[in-house]
């Protein structure tokens, strides 16, 4: 039986006069490794991390975007969730992991990241797509995108 880890994450987004604006973070680290012999010295993401114990998914994901974007005051949209799995490595070692993916809306975009991440920008959905680093999470955000335009 392989052991899968259990992270939660948002995708955060926030609406300006003339355009939608999603959240993309990128990692401190030099190089991340996304396949057996792939490596990226450019990482970008949505704000995620592992469920602690005793969490359900929501708080881990608020929690997560609290310490990783300074993030405190986020709106979850009802009814979104999106499971996201994927494998990634650590000392050169695949380690299976599920994601669940909420969306949530910010008022007060201002963030401050943590020292996991050196980098961040708001960008529009196409931008956001061709930033984001894992095929999985631009799906998720393709989901996200067509679940908004579908409120």
């Amino acid at each position: 039986m392989v052991d899968i880890e259990k992270a939660a994450g948002a995708i955060i987004y926030r609406q300006s006069l003339s355009d939608r604006e999603f959240l993309i973070i990128q990692s401190s680290r030099e190089r991340c490794q996304i396949a057996p012999d792939i490596f990226v010295e450019e990482f970008w993401e949505f704000p995620k991390g592992r469920v602690e114990f005793g969490e359900t998914g929501e708080e881990s994901a608020k929690r997560e975007v609290a310490e990783e974007t300074g993030i405190l005051e986020l709106e979850f949209v009802r009814d979104f969730l999106y499971k996201v799995t994927y494998a990634t490595y650590r000392e050169g070692k695949s380690v299976a992991k599920e994601v669940d993916m909420y969306l949530a809306e910010v008022s007060f975009p201002r963030v401050e990241l943590s020292d996991e991440h050196k980098n961040f920008e708001w960008l529009a959905y196409d931008e956001a797509m061709q930033r984001l680093t894992l095929p999985e999470m631009k799906k998720a955000l393709k989901r996200a995108f067509e679940y908004l335009e579908a409120m």
